[in-house]
């Protein structure tokens, strides 16, 4: 697996988070704040490493920026932009709102890939601990047990369920994605920092297509990216 991925299907109530995201994203990047996203993707490029609009990862890399501005980013002392939205009012879906606010961004593996019923998986997030059960509109074809990916849990509706961008990591490089993840706690990374090293080595991996998984995917490559 690779790249960007959903899980959603046709009638899926959750197939309108793109949309209100990029309503969330554009609407706080207008004068005074268009200085603002500029910084946020320059930062977001130096966590993550910066990725040409030719490559294979451009369009997660792209979807994961808005995502990451548009719920997780701090405005200077006030909360991120969805968190304001909710406030000031004048963007559509409220309902859908209030769930992305609340939404966890983490690193996750799958703890058993059985689809029960209803259909669901259940993960560890690696970073910030605990187990999660999420129900899925259609089955993730091809997961296994140990597979990791970083991902975007909303709670809706009573249910926990995935957001539409997925950034999948290579099987054989499981044990080194847990010894990074040690690593950052032993460092006191934040779950941010932890994730973009990560991201860095994925997309390193699908540079070197060459390189083995295990020569990328190290403690030593946990330096920022270029």
């Amino acid at each position: 697996m690779s790249g960007t991925t959903g899980a959603d299907g046709a009638g899926d109530p959750l197939r309108e988070v793109p949309a209100c995201v990029d309503r969330v994203a554009t609407h706080f990047a207008r004068p005074p704040l268009d200085g603002e996203i500029a910084r946020a993707r320059v930062e977001f490029d130096q966590q993550r490493g910066a990725v040409c609009d030719d490559e294979e990862l451009f369009g997660n890399h792209v979807a994961a920026f808005l995502e990451w501005y548009a719920i997780d980013r701090p405005l200077g002392t006030e909360g991120p932009p969805v968190t304001r939205a909710l406030q000031l009012g004048g963007i559509d879906s409220p309902h859908l709102l209030r769930a992305l606010a609340r939404s966890q961004h983490s690193l996750f593996e799958v703890v058993d890939p059985r689809l029960a019923e209803p259909q669901g998986l259940r993960l560890l997030d690696l970073v910030g601990g605990g187990l999660w059960r999420v129900d899925l509109e259609l089955p993730m074809a091809g997961l296994t047990r140990g597979d990791i990916f970083e991902a975007r849990l909303i709670p809706w509706e009573g249910r926990v369920r995935f957001g539409p961008v997925f950034c999948y990591h290579p099987r054989e490089a499981r044990t080194a994605i847990h010894e990074v993840v040690s690593r950052g706690r032993a460092l006191r990374w934040s779950r941010f920092q932890v994730i973009c090293a990560l991201a860095r080595m994925r997309l390193k991996h699908s540079r070197c297509r060459n390189m083995p998984a295990a020569r990328i995917y190290t403690v030593r490559g946990m330096g920022q990216g270029e």
